[in-house]
């Protein structure tokens, strides 16, 4: 059933974007991807080592009138931690919705994602790792330079609820994106 509403929300997502999209004065869809850099964080402080990683995704902006457009897409990626039993991952598919003001080449995001954990490695961390979560939703926000087709883009997300219960505390994600998109 959850599999049935994400595929649902997904869909609605995208068709949405797209009708809204063609009456606007841009429209572009593109791949972007990069390095993702996640902690897990609990009252802003942090006891495990970030979880290096990488984000791939799909995506939908517009442009709705002079300096301001925004966007939605398709995300997945690794939150987590490392320490020294090792890696833990929660693999998540995230739904970015963002606005973006933009003068010249350089542009700012700011927004939220709707965050889904597709799946996690907690049986390796027994009597650590107590829970983990389905849904997030982080807040973003970001800035980068497009030149022409190519974005190069940084954008911070912060968790909203707690994503894990280690040691039976709960723990919010907060993560660094580093990457790239290419419009089409």
């Amino acid at each position: 059933m959850k599999t049935i509403k994400l595929s649902f929300l997904v869909a609605l997502l995208f068709v949405g974007n797209e009708v809204f999209s063609q009456n606007s004065g841009g429209y572009s869809k593109g791949i972007r991807a990069g390095w993702h850099y996640a902690g897990m964080f609990r009252s802003g402080d942090q006891q495990f080592s970030n979880l290096n990683s990488f984000y791939v995704g799909f995506f939908n902006e517009f442009k709705s009138s002079g300096l301001i457009g925004g966007g939605s897409g398709i995300e997945y990626f690794q939150n987590g931690f490392e320490n020294q039993s090792g890696n833990f991952r929660m693999h998540t598919l995230s739904l970015p919705v963002y606005i973006k003001p933009q003068i010249g080449p350089i542009f700012g995001t700011a927004g939220f994602s709707f965050n889904f954990k597709l799946g996690d490695n907690r049986e390796d961390f027994p009597n650590v790792i107590t829970d983990t979560k389905f849904f997030d939703i982080p807040l973003t926000l970001g800035l980068g330079v497009q030149l022409g087709k190519i974005q190069v883009e940084a954008r911070y997300f912060w968790g909203l609820f707690d994503a894990a219960y280690i040691n039976g505390r709960g723990y919010k994600n907060q993560y660094l994106q580093l990457g790239g998109a290419l419009s089409f």
